[in-house]
């Protein structure tokens, strides 16, 4: 017998974008024009890269990091990444992705 109550996952990827504050509404609007429907921007990111040490709270935001999470359908990642390539190129930053399932709600 099956439950009509068991959870429903759909398989994503999971996108972690991490790059300067001063670059993050460029990703943001690149994100939407590649039909991205929903992301998350988490402010002032702290931590040590190649870049060296991010404290966060920079006044200017300058050598500030900002992290934005996202999902797509596994077959999007290679376009989404593609996009964004470039941006990670001239600007510096890290895109990150994962495995993930979705819970249907």
């Amino acid at each position: 017998m099956l439950d009509d109550n068991a959870p429903t996952f759909r398989r994503v990827k999971r996108l972690e974008l991490i790059l300067d504050a001063i670059h993050a509404e460029a990703a943001t609007q690149l994100l939407d024009s590649l039909g991205v429907t929903g992301y998350t921007v988490l402010q002032n990111a702290m931590g040590q890269g190649d870049r060296g040490r991010r404290v966060g709270g920079d006044i200017s935001d300058v050598f500030t990091n900002w992290v934005i999470v996202t999902t797509c359908p596994p077959d999007r990642l290679p376009d989404i990444a593609a996009a964004l390539q470039p941006l990670l190129q001239q600007h510096g930053g890290v895109l990150l992705t994962t495995d993930a399932d979705w819970l249907e709600h």
